[in-house]
């Protein structure tokens, strides 16, 4: 089964990608180009400041350095998609993050576990979280003492009486919404017809998007899914953009180029200075045809 899906007077899409700008610690204010779609691949800020509710200097502060951006941003781009990294939730509660920043920052477009059609292209966006090294029992302990995550964000739970109360976000809870991420990304690349897919995640999907300065140093787990055996079957997506490792690279895994250009920490991480907001590529609106696969139900 062939659908062809013809889309007259549209050109590909130039679209622009950046991440980890860590705006809850450091300003950006370098020239945004013009462009069609702007991708945010997590680690804007965090999110519980952007509630106005919050009015300590701290909070305020944070929050006019992430409108200011997300403002020029809008004026910029036709299109501005975000997805949440693992800092968005810091100092907040890990099932409010989505709502903080679809509340917030308008103009741009939030993506958790969905996707939104574009000029004929698709973009499905997730955190998507990891595996931890395929459910390493090793992986999962030593994430648990070191990743900040598990000490600056809580989440919604349920005591012995059945109230609500909230408790530490646990690495058991980040493989339950890898999961549910992986889950959605499968239907969403299942469906029969599907237009060119860009996937948007914050976590790696190859061990090929680690920062060599940091790669075996007992986190990988925490920043990487070896998922190249699914990706590697797919032929609709052409590119998929991700952040986490602050590094920027350009890779491929079978028919899909994965790219990303994390901005990190500025005076720290020695890779950010090959951060470039410039860097682009362009995707074209064409005819789509059945998946032949789609991801597997399980990653390898």
């Amino acid at each position: 089964l062939v659908c062809t899906i013809r889309f007259v007077g549209i050109g590909p899409l130039r679209c622009h990608y950046l991440s980890d700008l860590h705006l809850e610690s450091q300003g950006f204010d370098a020239r945004l180009p013009k462009g069609d779609v702007l991708i945010i691949a997590g680690d804007l800020c965090h999110a519980r400041c952007l509630d106005p509710a919050h009015t300590d200097k701290y909070s305020v502060d944070q929050r006019d350095r992430v409108l200011r951006f997300t403002d020029r941003a809008a004026a910029s781009f036709a299109h501005v998609l975000l997805i949440a990294g693992n800092h968005d939730h810091y100092d907040g509660v890990f099932d409010e993050t989505t709502g903080l920043f679809r509340r917030h920052l308008p103009g741009v477009t939030v993506l958790d576990n969905e996707a939104v059609e574009i000029a004929g292209v698709r973009f499905f966006g997730t955190t998507l979280w990891s595996d931890f090294e395929g459910r390493s029992a090793a992986s999962l302990s030593g994430t648990r003492r070191r990743m900040g995550e598990y000490f600056f964000v809580k989440m919604r739970s349920r005591d012995a009486e059945g109230g609500e109360t909230l408790a530490k976000f646990r690495p058991e809870d980040a493989l339950q919404a890898f999961d549910a991420s992986w889950q959605a990304l499968r239907r969403c690349l299942a469906e029969k017809c599907a237009m060119p897919t860009v996937v948007v995640t914050h976590h790696a999907p190859s061990r090929q998007g680690l920062n060599p300065a940091f790669a075996g140093n007992g986190l990988d787990g925490a920043y990487a899914s070896d998922l190249e055996g699914a990706i590697a079957g797919l032929t609709n997506v052409p590119f998929w953009v991700h952040g986490h490792t602050h590094i920027r690279r350009r890779y491929r895994i079978g028919a899909t180029t994965v790219l990303t250009n994390c901005r990190g920490f500025e005076g720290k991480d020695v890779s950010a200075r090959s951060f470039n907001p410039d860097t682009f590529f362009d995707v074209a609106p064409t005819s789509c045809t059945a998946l032949t696969g789609g991801l597997a139900a399980s990653p390898p």
